[in-house]
């Protein structure tokens, strides 16, 4: 039985697209394997509805959980450990797990829009000792693809996971447009004014209710601006199962480069993703469903100049 470690304790999308291995490492290995994800606790219900084992919870709030996580790992020996992304994090991690190979990235100094006009060196190390690279222009599915075959795993196809059934898409539900425009890093989100010149727009053309999603805390003074719009309605920290419904039961769902994009695209929603500088062929399976704004900072970007984009996508 063959052990075998994803690591992944950056952002909620570079693990989802991680879990996009889960099925090809089962069909390799003919299910003779248990997989483990070594990623942030609030992944658990998305890694066991992908197949994933077990969960070993990187809390980085809980100095006290993530110690026992790290005596966890130290007591289990690995056949494969992969790390895909970048993160100081995930490669100290990967040195001190006992592996027989490991392959992916590592980087230990912080690096600003990596995923930019850059070329990146993979690893393969253990028995089998080699590099790879991996450049900007190509999708991250085929850079989680370069890390298995280098560790001589084939696989014919990696897509992101699908996590709930096409089939429970329930078209008598309120026929709604749902806007995702927040972002860890601020210059992949929108500002406020220009969302709701956005809401305003396409509630003008669609007649459509309009729910915005947002996880974490954001200021009181920018939700307000939304309240005074009667149509439009505010849904926070919805739970994973439900956030997928919503993004497939909507009419239109549009969103910036982030973790519920990457669902979107995985379950062929009908979204629009907006990018700055990024490259959407990079990031999504169906790049034809993007907006790209060629700026660095979506934060500065007005609402006309997003809506001027919009007009030909939804005519």
């Amino acid at each position: 039985m063959k052990k075998i470690a994803l690591i992944s304790t950056n952002a909620l999308g570079d693990t989802y697209m991680s879990l996009s291995t889960v099925q090809p490492l089962r069909s390799y290995f003919g299910n003779e394997c248990e997989i483990y994800l070594i990623a942030d606790s609030n992944c658990r219900e998305m890694a066991f509805i992908a197949g994933v084992d077990e969960v070993i919870a990187i809390d980085r709030k809980n100095i006290f959980t993530t110690l026992l996580s790290f005596i966890k790992l130290f007591r289990k020996q690995f056949d494969f450990v992969f790390s895909f992304f970048p993160g100081r994090i995930n490669s100290i991690i990967s040195l001190i797990v006992r592996k027989k190979c490991f392959s992916g990235f590592r980087n230990y100094a912080l690096k600003e829009n990596w995923w930019i006009n850059s070329r990146e060196k993979g690893i393969v190390t253990g028995s089998i000792r080699r590099t790879f690279e991996w450049n900007s222009s190509e999708p991250y599915l085929q850079r989680i693809k370069k890390s298995l075959e280098s560790a001589d795993i084939s696989c014919s196809e990696i897509s992101k996971p699908i996590l709930i059934n096409k089939e429970k898409k329930n078209d008598n539900h309120e026929r709604y447009i749902l806007i995702h425009y927040h972002s860890k890093q601020k210059e992949r989100s929108l500002n406020s004014h220009a969302v709701c010149s956005i809401i305003e727009y396409l509630h003008k053309q669609l007649s459509f209710n309009i729910r915005i999603v947002y996880w974490g805390e954001i200021e009181q003074s920018e939700l307000n601006m939304f309240k005074i719009y009667s149509y439009v309605s505010l849904i926070q920290n919805s739970k994973l199962l439900t956030t997928i419904s919503l993004i497939v039961n909507a009419e239109l769902f549009l969103c910036v480069e982030s973790f519920p994009m990457h669902l979107a695209d995985a379950h062929n929603a009908n979204f629009l993703g907006i990018f700055g500088s990024s490259n959407p062929q990079t990031a999504l399976q169906h790049p034809e469903n993007s907006i790209i704004m060629h700026n660095d900072n979506l934060y500065e970007i007005k609402g006309e100049e997003i809506i001027n984009f919009l007009i030909n996508k939804i005519a």
